[in-house]
């Protein structure tokens, strides 16, 4: 029921606005110019409304994962030549710490879509917050508890934009949720992220950076960036590696 008024929200914003725009049109006698400028608000929201409804389809039809042994450094090392482009257009530097091989378990392409919607929100958070930025990527191996034995991965994105806001943070991953404004979101995005990486065994989780009189810069408590934390399964010591 939640989802089903979310999705209703959604599309009915946009309809309003493209219902306005052609009733404005019916009775508008201004020139050519304002018509064009109608018509493409018109356009630019028939648009969100076809990208809603196919994200919101992607999301419900999306396959079971096809998990396999994959080496997770060479996942984002494709991942950031790809993305690279768009983070040295935006001027934000991408960081791999670290180039040992990593084996985990999980599906290669849903990973590769959870890592490009991640690294596209750091870098979209980023750029509006001005100034130099950097986006550090670190993968390390974590040994497991006596509650949860399996040993994981653990890939984390550390941004230096203008972090989440606290009020935000419960409801990140949740469907239809965004901070965007107007086209620039539909909400889907961390919600399958979450979703996909449930699927394959792991885990995905936020939180912000802080510093203050107990970091390492002193002075009052302030947000330094985002931080996402991906959990995934480690290949079990003797598995074999699979190309």
């Amino acid at each position: 029921g939640n989802l089903a008024a979310r999705v209703g929200h959604e599309i009915a914003a946009p309809l309003q606005v493209i219902r306005g725009r052609a009733d404005l049109l019916l009775r508008s006698d201004k020139g050519q110019e304002d018509r064009v400028r109608q018509l493409k608000i018109i356009v630019d929201q028939i648009d969100r409304i076809t990208l809603i409804v196919r994200n919101l389809l992607s999301f419900a039809r999306r396959p079971l994962p096809k998990v396999r042994p994959l080496e997770l450094n060479a996942l984002l090392e494709s991942v950031s030549e790809f993305l690279d482009p768009e983070a040295n257009r935006a001027g934000i530097k991408l960081r791999r710490d670290g180039r040992t091989p990593q084996w985990a378990l999980g599906d290669p392409d849903l990973l590769y879509q959870v890592f490009i919607n991640l690294i596209l929100n750091a870098i979209q958070a980023m750029e509006t917050h001005g100034g130099r930025h950097e986006l550090s990527i670190t993968v390390e191996p974590a040994a497991g508890t006596p509650a949860d034995p399996l040993a994981v991965l653990v890939v984390t994105l550390d941004d230096t934009g203008p972090g989440i806001g606290e009020d935000d943070l419960p409801h990140i991953f949740e469907p239809f949720f965004t901070t965007k404004s107007g086209a620039a979101g539909t909400g889907l995005g961390l919600a399958v992220a979450r979703s996909a990486m449930e699927e394959m065994g792991g885990t995905i989780r936020a939180e912000n950076r802080w510093t203050g009189p107990d970091g390492e810069t002193g002075g009052e408590s302030r947000i330094l960036g985002a931080r996402f934390i991906v959990n995934l399964p480690a290949l079990a010591q003797g598995e074999g590696h699979l190309g």
